[in-house]
């Protein structure tokens, strides 16, 4: 990549060129190690995970590439009302207030541009530079990691929309991504996927899940279970029997 040279003395002409040209450089070496790996198409190189509670969606830290630039996602939250029908990534540049400078000749400029990717429900933002659907940016392969697709139990469904059932192995620790569409019982436990061998948990593992009732897309709460067999079970104490959810989960790293 090109190189600012520092180690020449006697005493350099330092401008606001010199810092432009470092910049680019860097830029520039980004962009193409950016194309080597996506191409053109917008991937998701880590996190950006999703969870859906009652009134919000929650975004997990991440970081997208796009159009040859890496943005990062902070963790944020996307409150929603009503159904889901479409999740977006939108790329957008702020002003950090840490970068308001007053020049020499009295104006006041802001100088530090934060590029970042954040999500929205339903439509685009309307003042980002790009937008486009998350089911359009795939998770990028990785020498690190082993990710596969788990399929769901007979009679079941994968959720529509962006999720996709998927099980991510990195560096000895497995975290899990899934959207099903289940018929579901009262008290019951439901088994709607395994994980293959190599995948299971040492011990088995419980948390909370999400799940939208089909009839009314009201949010309700439910329980997983993952067994060192590989079952991935849904405990449902507080909704109807035979009602249909879409159930999503995401399971944070464990250890296999």
């Amino acid at each position: 990549m090109n190189k600012l040279l520092t180690n020449i003395t006697g005493g350099f002409p330092f401008t606001l060129d010199d810092l432009r040209f470092q910049d680019d450089s860097v830029r520039l070496a980004i962009a193409d190690i950016c194309l080597a790996i996506a191409q053109q198409t917008p991937v998701v190189a880590f996190g950006c995970a999703l969870t859906v509670h009652p009134s919000y969606v929650a975004v997990s830290e991440g970081a997208i590439i796009y159009n040859s630039e890496v943005f990062h996602v902070f963790p944020h939250n996307i409150a929603y009302s009503g159904a889901i029908s479409q999740y977006y990534w939108n790329i957008v540049a702020v002003s950090d207030p840490a970068g308001s400078k007053t020049f020499e000749n009295g104006e006041t400029h802001n100088v530090y541009e934060v590029r970042k990717a954040v999500g929205s429900i339903n439509a685009p933002l309307v003042d980002a530079i790009a937008s486009f659907l998350m089911s359009d940016a795939p998770e990028l392969s990785s020498p690190l990691r082993n990710n596969i697709i788990i399929a769901p139990a007979t009679g079941f469904t994968k959720a529509p929309l962006t999720w996709q059932n998927v099980a991510m192995l990195d560096k000895g620790k497995v975290s899990l991504e899934i959207g099903i569409s289940a018929v579901v019982g009262f008290g019951g436990n439901t088994v709607i996927a395994t994980l293959p061998v190599g995948y299971r948990p040492k011990q088995a593992i419980g948390g909370a899940a999400a799940a939208i009732k089909s009839v009314d897309q009201s949010a309700h709460f439910a329980g997983y279970l993952i067994t060192t067999n590989g079952n991935i079970t849904i405990t449902t104490p507080t909704i109807d029997s035979g009602e249909d959810f879409t159930i999503y989960i995401a399971v944070p790293a464990f250890l296999i």
